[in-house]
């Protein structure tokens, strides 16, 4: 079994139908590293080089690399994934850059309480 760390990117295969992520595209390890260590199962966010998303809270911009171009973290569309459809470990992103993820999930989430509909 692979060792998954949070904060690693995957070349993974989406299966996602209508506006969800689908195909082969990197996606960021969001999943605590106990449940990586004893679950055969973690939680992504697929990343986009698409042109078209919008600015939004939930999104995290990455700067383009050796593995992908400039791209977005998509943290509206987290997803349980089985660790074997991980294909290729791509690289590790920076503290810095999970801090916005952090903080882009709990807008998600709505951890924090601010946008509820009554």
């Amino acid at each position: 079994m692979k060792h998954i760390l949070r904060g690693q990117v995957y070349l993974a295969i989406l299966t996602g139908t209508g506006c969800e992520q689908r195909g082969k595209r990197p996606v960021l390890i969001i999943q605590n590293n106990i449940g990586n260590h004893f679950s055969p199962t973690t939680l992504v966010a697929p990343i986009t080089s698409s042109k078209k998303k919008r600015n939004l809270p939930v999104h995290v911009p990455v700067e383009s690399n050796r593995h992908y171009k400039d791209s977005v973290i998509l943290c509206e569309q987290i997803q349980v994934m089985d660790k074997s459809r991980l294909r290729k470990k791509l690289c590790t992103l920076g503290d810095d850059v999970m801090e916005q993820v952090d903080r882009a999930v709990e807008v998600s989430f709505d951890l924090n309480g601010g946008n509820t509909n009554e």
